[in-house]
């Protein structure tokens, strides 16, 4: 694979002024549904007080980083901190 997972988690990480504060991001990378190298992002924000347009660019955000770090497309997906605290 092409994708470094560490270094895309490090410039997320790295970023400032996130349009919504993400508390942790989870890089995975792999093949998409045509066989091409991909890579998910889930960003864990505090879904309930992320305001939808924020979501939108954050997102956008993400794919810029990704592809600039990889060359590779990203799945990019939200999910809400709380609910994953509670099932870990």
């Amino acid at each position: 694979m092409v994708a470094d997972t560490a270094s895309i988690r490090s410039r997320l990480e790295g970023l400032q002024d996130l349009p919504t504060p993400v508390h942790s991001w989870v890089v995975e990378e792999g093949v998409d549904w045509t066989d091409d190298p991909a890579v998910w992002v889930w960003a864990l924000l505090d879904y309930d007080d992320a305001d939808k347009d924020a979501v939108f660019r954050l997102k956008d955000l993400v794919r810029e980083v990704v592809k600039d770090t990889s060359g590779l497309w990203a799945y990019v997906r939200i999910r809400d901190a709380n609910e994953t605290e509670a099932t870990a």
